[in-house]
């Protein structure tokens, strides 16, 4: 199974390890993420994360307060690329009512991959983001429906290889 954490769950599993590192004590997002982080290497989930996550934790690496558990945390988790239809789905789940920023989050969830393109697409979404959460259930018939299409094409465009 492969796994999106989104930004803020992976700040909340950085922030805790660092915290642990320093016996300083962790809040309970914090801990709660921890936790995900462990189940999910314990159950052979494979977890990625979002090229910006990427992006500032490369940024960050040079700090030597970081550099363990950034490294650490790299080496555990794949980053998660945009592919075709990306945008195009983004932009209807703003229409949906999603911000642009969680709409690219479900939409990289939906039509991400690896750099090599050998997946497409994740099982879970790691957030604790309440409008992530909350705003499908009113849509979630209609939202399904939309995605089926784009999804159908892309699946019959990589068995065909157009």
């Amino acid at each position: 199974m492969r796994c999106l954490l989104d930004k803020v769950t992976a700040r909340h599993i950085m922030e805790g390890m660092l915290k642990l590192m320093e016996g300083r004590s962790t809040t309970s997002a914090e801990l709660f993420a921890l936790y995900f982080y462990q189940r999910a290497h314990s159950s052979n989930i494979t977890l990625f994360i979002l090229p910006q996550t990427y992006t500032l934790l490369k940024r960050l690496n040079h700090l030597s307060r970081y550099v363990v558990i950034i490294r650490r945390f790299l080496a555990a988790t794949q980053v998660s690329y945009p592919a075709r239809y990306f945008k195009r789905w983004a932009r209807r789940l703003q229409e949906y009512g999603f911000t642009k920023e969680d709409a690219e989050v479900l939409a990289l969830a939906t039509f991400g991959t690896t750099s090599n393109g050998d997946i497409l697409g994740m099982h879970i979404v790691a957030t604790s983001d309440q409008p992530i959460a909350g705003i499908p259930r009113g849509n979630s018939k209609a939202i399904v429906e939309y995605a089926a299409g784009p999804c159908r094409s892309l699946l019959s465009c990589i068995f065909t290889h157009c």
